[in-house]
């Protein structure tokens, strides 16, 4: 019996040993029933292992999850259930007895947890099933056809994460960029257009709560309290907006908590950043809850002026406010709603110029200097920005039986203006002013059947469908001054009314209980009408810009189906693969900035189709996700913009456009003590056919690529856990930043290739609702460009680009209660 004793307890250690490895520990067990208890304040890990020798009971868990926890002191009679109680108490872990002498142990949902416990949560449950609401109802990414990306509210918080633009250093595929405050490009998979024309919208469908947000300055949004970001790449015609022929965002905020709870966090560190998010919520009354969360952000100028009294530039100031709520009205029917508000304001708007070597503006024009050094400018006209923000959501869920409904009601405002120094110069030659505002308001209807509990068998059907309407209303004025070209005041005010009507569907079929077919269709209809009026003080035919007054009202309607068809196939309970089939269609629209009645024509709708393969599957007991995708898509008609000599945007179409390329993800904890993560981008983007009328010329523009692309982006992420000390544990995280260099459409290059580090150090105690980080962004201070600027200076040989901040380094404090 001794023998066969020590036996058992050597197989107890050497698992015990191993759990690192293979991801569980497991103990031996007996029944339960009331017993004496002496177990010491210990890590949590060893608790359990004392725990599991005194009462005889099996405990099967994933390893990690014990991780960094510290348990508590228990001495007397308990039973079983009583001790788990107490040693599991506030670590959001669960425990269920699967059998008479076994207990399973795992992380546990609770909608009322509180903040800091989804933190330290976050940070276990990493490598565990990742819920995503891309197809409208709660599925893992195995479950669907389309390639998603999703970072959570604990990621963005962690990676200092607070404007969209930041979002494409760890999106494989996403590209943000843009330099004025209204002008933000979208782009997924190369697919995005930016203009300042009302009738040019982005090829990425936005959204805040499943609200489209239709003009792009908004979309760029700050970055708070939110539950997760998904990313959708490839065309989303079916079940989001006709618009998103390269891909959708959609910010989903966080649900109102179920008991009170509040946080605040700090952000401070050299530039005066100095950012404060404070957060309160929970119940006001019996099934009614709330939270408000108030921010600002902060950050002086990181861009000289090398004019003398003339401010430095490119600060931040924003402030905004959300305000959520939710209704529990009964058992089936519940009330979301939410209300935000945001305002922005930079009083001073510097670009680096490129190249470095001399350029002029025009021909004839004197050489002027490019920025030295890079992060300076040389300018003397005052400039500035401003964008204001307001919107609300309604939600109404109702479930049946078989089935969830959903009805969405979305309203969206903002209001916008610039001003913008187009010749990037101390002359006074050319000086742009833009104002705009837009409201917007939405209705959508959903139903969505309901996912069966048990496995699926062949003839089973899933079904979702529902309707949609939009309406909006939006002006713009646009102003160009230029004294120093002798073109005088130029100026264009575009009114917009566009409604647009859709009905949409998707059925999944399954032929077994592995393999199952995907259709979908959505039927677009689209109206706009664009008045235009222009007038200029110089009415001539050599104005750049303007030759004569002139007023005129533009109308379209556009109808269009856009099918999808795919087929996913699990290969095992951990392997699943799909490939797809998509179509999409983008509006045309007009110009927005005619030199003349008779120049003011319209450019094309997109036209796509996108072949689709992918894999996701988890390794390795777990311990690995690994998620690929290879797609090749063929546009017709893709909208590009740009500008011409004198800074003036267009928007014109390329006939044919391949772009084909792959996606890669992977997450992997080769040992508790030890996370890593990958995101690669390989896209290869080149016009098939396309001839681009620029300055009175023609450019074949044949085999180039696509412009302000990079070919490759990389993501590199480790997280090192030390060892858990008395009083709390600590870990280091890092990450590599990589892209290639970006194409422009008139130059060689808009901005060269980079690489950029970043370094985080947190302290997690052992006790306190409190935590805290030192960091280092943009460790090496690399000078590299986030976006090159459509409608800044598109002067000969250069470009007016938008750099990445400089070094930043600082410390976050977090505290809950």
């Amino acid at each position: 019996m001794r023998g066969e004793a020590n036996t058992v307890n050597c197989w107890r250690c050497i698992l015990l040993l191993l759990a690192p490895l293979t991801g569980f520990i497991s103990f031996s067990a007996a029944a339960e029933n009331r017993q004496d208890f002496d177990i010491r304040r210990q890590s949590l890990s060893a608790a359990l292992l004392d725990f599991s020798y005194q009462a005889d009971i099996q405990i099967v868990m994933p390893g990690y999850l014990a991780e960094g926890r510290v348990s508590r002191k228990i001495k007397g009679a308990y039973s079983p259930s009583q001790v788990l109680d107490i040693l599991l108490k506030g670590t959001g872990l669960e425990y269920e007895f699967i059998g008479p002498t076994t207990v399973t142990i795992r992380a546990e949902v609770v909608a009322s947890e509180s903040q800091a416990g989804r933190r330290r949560r976050s940070e276990d449950r990493e490598m565990e099933q990742l819920f995503v609401t891309a197809e409208e109802r709660r599925e893992t990414l195995r479950d669907i056809s389309i390639s998603v990306a999703t970072l959570t509210g604990e990621d963005l918080e962690s990676r200092g994460i607070t404007k969209a633009d930041q979002l494409q250093e760890f999106v494989p595929g996403l590209t943000v960029g843009g330099a004025q405050i209204g002008n933000t490009e979208f782009s997924i998979r190369g697919i995005g257009v930016s203009s300042g024309s009302l009738m040019t919208r982005s090829g990425v469908g936005v959204y805040i709560d499943d609200v489209y947000i239709p003009r792009q300055g908004p979309a760029n949004m700050a970055l708070y309290e939110l539950e997760r970001v998904e990313v959708l790449r490839g065309p989303q015609a079916t079940l989001y907006s006709h618009d998103a022929i390269g891909g959708a965002l959609n910010y989903i905020t966080q649900r109102p908590p179920e008991s009170l709870e509040g946080r605040y966090l700090l952000d401070a560190g050299n530039k005066g950043q100095l950012n404060h998010i404070v957060t309160v919520g929970g119940g006001l009354a019996r099934n009614f809850t709330a939270q408000l969360a108030v921010a600002s952000f902060d950050r002086d100028p990181v861009m000289a002026n090398r004019n003398p009294g003339e401010p430095d530039g490119n600060e931040v100031n924003s402030s905004a406010a959300r305000a959520n709520f939710r209704i529990a009205a009964s058992d089936r029917l519940e009330w979301l709603a939410s209300v935000d508000a945001e305002q922005t304001d930079h009083a001073s708007v510097l670009y680096s110029l490129g190249p470095a070597e001399p350029f002029q503006f025009a021909p004839g024009l004197p050489l002027l200097p490019g920025s030295d050094p890079l992060r300076s400018a040389d300018v003397n006209a005052s400039t500035g920005e401003f964008l204001d923000i307001w919107g609300g959501m309604v939600r109404a869920n109702y479930t049946a039986d078989a089935y969830r409904a959903s009805f969405i009601f979305g309203r969206r405002r903002h209001e916008l203006g610039g001003r913008y120094d187009l010749d990037q110069s101390r002359d006074e030659l050319v000086t742009e002013e833009i104002f705009e505002s837009s409201r917007l308001e939405s209705f959508e209807a959903r139903f969505v059947s309901l996912s069966r509990k048990g496995k699926a068998v062949a003839g089973d059907v899933d079904w979702l469908g529902g309707v949609y309407f939009l309406k909006e209303i939006a002006d713009a004025e646009k102003v160009y001054f230029a004294p120093g070209l002798n073109a005088g005041i130029n100026r264009w005010r575009q009114d917009l009314q566009s409604k647009s009507y859709a009905a949409f569907g998707q059925i999944t079929y399954w032929l077994n209980d592995r393999l199952r077919v995907v259709s979908g269709l959505r039927y677009i209809a689209d109206f706009d009408a664009l008045t235009l009026a222009a007038d200029t003080t110089m009415p001539e035919l050599d104005n750049p810009y303007l030759q004569e007054d002139f007023a005129l009202r533009q109308q379209r309607d556009w109808r269009r189906l856009t099918p999808k068809i795919a087929i996913n196939f699990d290969y095992s309970p951990d392997t699943s693969v799909y490939a797809s089939v998509t179509t999409g269609f983008k509006a045309g629209g007009f110009i927005g900035t005619p030199g003349s009645r008779s120049m003011a024509g319209r450019f094309a709708p997109v036209r796509v189709e996108n072949l689709e393969v992918g894999l996701y599957s988890q390794l390795f007991a777990k311990r690995m996700k690994v998620n690929l995708a290879m797609f090749s898509a063929k546009y017709h008609d893709l909208q590009i913009s740009g500008e011409d000599l004198y800074g003036k945007e267009f928007v014109v179409n390329a006939e044919k456009t391949e772009i084909d390329g792959l996606e890669l993800e992977v997450q992997a904890r080769p040992s508790p003590s030890l996370k890593l993560s990958m995101g690669l981008s390989v896209i290869g983007a080149r016009f098939d056919d396309f001839e681009l009328p620029l300055n009175d010329e023609s450019l074949d523009k044949k085999g180039d690529r696509v412009p302000r692309i990079p070919d490759a982006t990389l993501n590199l992420s480790g997280i090192y856990y030390f060892p858990e000390t008395s009083h709390g544990f600590y870990s280091l995280r890092t990450d590599l930043l990589y892209s290639e260099e970006a194409a422009g459409l008139g130059v060689e290059e808009a901005w060269p290739s980079f690489r950029s580090y970043n370094l985080w150090f947190d302290y997690l105690p052992n006790r306190g609702n409190w935590e805290i980080s030192a960091w280092i962004r943009n460790v090496t201070d690399e000078a590299y460009f986030q976006s090159s600027s459509p409608g800044i200076s598109a002067a000969q040989g250069a470009f007016a680009r938008k750099l990445a901040p400089p070094r930043l380094f600082g410390f976050s404090f977090k505290r809950y209660w």
